[in-house]
């Protein structure tokens, strides 16, 4: 017979999860109209596998990588998370450029961008309501070679970043809801598509 007598809500490593993907889409949403540039907003996928062709690039792939856990009594745990984002981009060759450049150029921009989105103040809580969660940062970013996945499809002058994203929050074992801001993502959703979850913004 089960002993638990209420459901398990979703963890917070599972909710900060979602939250990354759907800032990302919203923020590099509003800086492609800022700096009237169409291709700083990339598509935001959420945990995607299937692998990416030309017609979806750029892209951004939010995904959970790994957890460490401290501070372990009856009810609660201390999480130490981290999350790569992935960021893929690609180009033709043009007339007065190499492909290769400006390919690498747009996947550093897109990425520097999440950087700065990320780590900007108005985000050091992702939008939940202290205490939620505890600390946040971007810790390395680098080239990934998970490109390897796609390599082998017909992709002109692909490149690859990964940003590792840590977050540590406490989990509380019963588990809790998940606090938000007034007012926070509410035109962003997280659509189910053959490929896996993209995040959309709402009409």
């Amino acid at each position: 017979m089960a002993k638990i007598p209420i459901p398990i809500t979703p963890q917070k490593f599972e909710i900060i999860r979602d939250r990354i993907g759907s800032i990302l889409k919203l923020e590099l949403a509003n800086q492609a109209i800022l700096l009237s540039d169409g291709k700083l907003n990339p598509s935001v996928w959420n945990s995607r596998f299937i692998p990416l062709d030309s017609t979806e690039l750029p892209a951004v792939n939010v995904t959970f990588f790994q957890g460490d856990y401290s501070n372990k009594d009856q009810l609660s745990v201390d999480g130490a998370y981290v999350y790569t984002i992935d960021i893929y981009a690609n180009s033709v060759s043009p007339d007065d450029s190499l492909g290769d450049h400006v390919s690498a150029s747009l996947c550093n921009r897109i990425a520097g961008l999440c950087r700065a989105i990320l780590e900007n103040p108005q985000y050091k809580t992702l939008d939940f309501a202290p205490p939620f969660l505890e600390t946040l940062g971007i810790r390395r970013i680098q080239s990934s070679d998970s490109i390897e996945s796609i390599k082998n499809q017909n992709i002109d002058n692909l490149t690859m970043l990964r940003l590792e994203f840590a977050v540590r929050a406490n989990e509380d074992v019963t588990g809790i809801n998940a606090p938000m801001i007034s007012g926070m993502i509410t035109g962003i959703k997280l659509e189910l598509t053959n490929k896996g979850y993209k995040y959309e913004l709402e009409a």
